[in-house]
């Protein structure tokens, strides 16, 4: 199961102590997430839920940079695994930073070397998750 994420800025401290019983925070974190919140590209996947036994090697990439949740997806979907995109159903809340990754850094460069061309990007999982929590076959 992987999913996109949504980039929201967030200035400073996010209190989740806040009345936690009322479930304050989540309301207003989602209220944050639908007035500035971005979702991120398509081809971004940010979460990842298998089974520990689904890889056999993985390549040594560095991450936090380009193309190693891509490969992760096209390997799990070569093996036969079904692949699951649960952005319908997840919400992914994702800090957004100034940060930008700079996709011909030698550390992108790097990944790149490893990669060999095999992606997987969220429109070509096998399956996907609805806002009510069913599961369709694309």
């Amino acid at each position: 199961m992987v999913g996109q994420r949504i980039d929201t800025p967030v200035d400073g401290r996010f209190d989740f102590n806040y009345n936690v019983s009322g479930g304050e925070w989540e309301i207003r974190l989602i209220d944050l997430v639908d007035r500035v919140g971005v979702p991120h590209a398509r081809s971004g996947q940010d979460y990842f839920v298998h089974p520990k036994y689904l890889w056999g090697h993985i390549n040594p990439f560095l991450l936090g940079r380009s193309v190693w949740d891509n490969w992760l997806s096209w390997e799990a979907k070569a093996s036969g695994a079904y692949t699951v995109d649960a952005t319908g159903m997840v919400l992914a809340v994702h800090q957004d930073h100034s940060r930008a990754i700079d996709y011909h850094s030698p550390e992108c460069d790097y990944n790149k070397t490893l990669f060999d061309g095999k992606h997987c990007y969220l429109d070509a999982t096998t399956h996907y998750l609805t806002a009510d929590g069913r599961c369709m076959e694309r």
